[in-house]
């Protein structure tokens, strides 16, 4: 997307707005308004962001240089998408931090600074999407005028903070992304047991069917994905 601003006066070509969104994960929501940080505290979340691989196919270089760098509330990585309104196309990605109270920043940022995308142009609407490793993913009901400090767009609220219906899970009185995707292609079907199966098993490590984001396989992964399944 090129970012130029021209008026009688002025041309702008270095564009940036920020970002301020905030999501629960289900399988790391733990009660009130807070999710585990186990994996982090088990150092299992890797230094650099993990959505280079397929489906999601995302080259950027973000990472932090060592353990200690990670903040004590990263609960994963995330993956951010700017959408346009006409088409639903994608304009822009990041990878970001997802904190436990929900708040999704920058590597080094914190829920005051959000997240800072270039190249955009400040004060155009987009549709915001959220992206997991092993939840489904989720866009905004709504286009988000950008930047929207002071106008957090917070899925945490309510189901209806999603595009359409079913694409959240209500747990209380939050709202929060479905865990079960392993395969990462928007389904959770059979698909994603034979996924669980092939890493049953599989203690401190960083898999994608450890949906309930505890550092392991096991049998309690199976217990939490078998309710979202369309077919097992």
């Amino acid at each position: 997307l090129g970012c130029q601003q021209t008026t009688s006066l002025t041309v702008t070509d270095n564009c940036q707005v920020r970002l301020f969104t905030k999501a629960f994960l289900q399988g790391a929501y733990t009660s009130g308004s807070l999710m585990n940080t186990t994996l982090n505290n088990l150092d299992l979340v890797p230094l650099s962001q993990p959505y280079a691989a397929a489906p999601w196919n995302y080259t950027g270089a973000e990472n932090y240089a060592a353990a200690a760098d990670m903040p004590p509330g990263m609960v994963d990585w995330v993956l951010l998408e700017l959408r346009s309104v006409q088409s639903k196309a994608i304009v822009a990605r990041k990878a970001a931090i997802l904190l436990s109270d929900g708040w999704i920043t920058d590597v080094g940022g914190n829920s005051s600074t959000g997240v800072l995308f270039d190249g955009i142009v400040p004060n155009s609407q987009y549709f915001v999407v959220v992206r997991h490793r092993n939840h489904l993913p989720v866009m905004s009901a709504a286009p988000v005028a950008l930047p929207n400090q002071g106008n957090t767009y917070d899925f945490t609220l309510a189901t209806s903070k999603a595009f359409g219906s079913n694409q959240m899970v209500q747990i209380g009185s939050k709202a929060a992304l479905y865990l079960g995707d392993t395969n990462a292609d928007g389904v959770i079907t059979r698909a994603d047991y034979n996924a669980y199966r092939q890493q049953l098993l599989q203690q401190s490590a960083y898999k994608n069917a450890d949906v309930n984001m505890d550092g392991d396989v096991t049998i309690a992964d199976f217990s939490a994905l078998q309710p979202q399944m369309q077919l097992i």
